[in-house]
């Protein structure tokens, strides 16, 4: 009788923390390199795109090239199931981009799109998964 107690037990702890676990979307953390594609909004060619979140709301771009990118910093937030930012390329007449994007924790893949500030469209749309 003590045995089967002692199962019980045992099998009951295991599957209230089991089932206890949770996915909570404003734990999940972007932090890390995602590689992938942009393509204007016009249509054309896809073009390498990544997108660095860093800690603090951090964010570094690649662009164009994956040997010989062109760089940007900017920063990021998370709202709800959305990434949102802004940034401006190191180099060049220095326009301010800002982007809007749907990410999945099951999937790491963020989508989304580019635009001139105030506006998250009209520029580009892209597609990055986490590396």
């Amino acid at each position: 009788m003590k045995n089967l107690i002692l199962i019980l037990t045992i099998f009951t702890t295991v599957f209230f923390i089991s089932s206890c676990k949770k996915s909570d979307p404003e734990m999940y953390t972007l932090q890390g390199k995602w590689t992938g594609t942009y393509t204007n909004a016009g249509g054309g060619t896809a073009n390498y795109f990544s997108m660095d979140f860093q800690g603090g709301g951090a964010l570094k771009i690649e662009a164009n090239s994956a040997v010989t990118p062109d760089l940007a910093n900017g920063s990021y937030q998370l709202v709800g199931d959305s990434v949102q930012g802004a940034f401006i390329y190191t180099v060049g007449i220095g326009i301010n981009y800002s982007f809007s994007g749907k990410f999945s924790t099951s999937s790491n893949i963020i989508s989304g799109t580019i635009g001139i500030v105030p506006n998250n469209t009209g520029s580009a749309v892209f597609t990055v998964t986490k590396q």
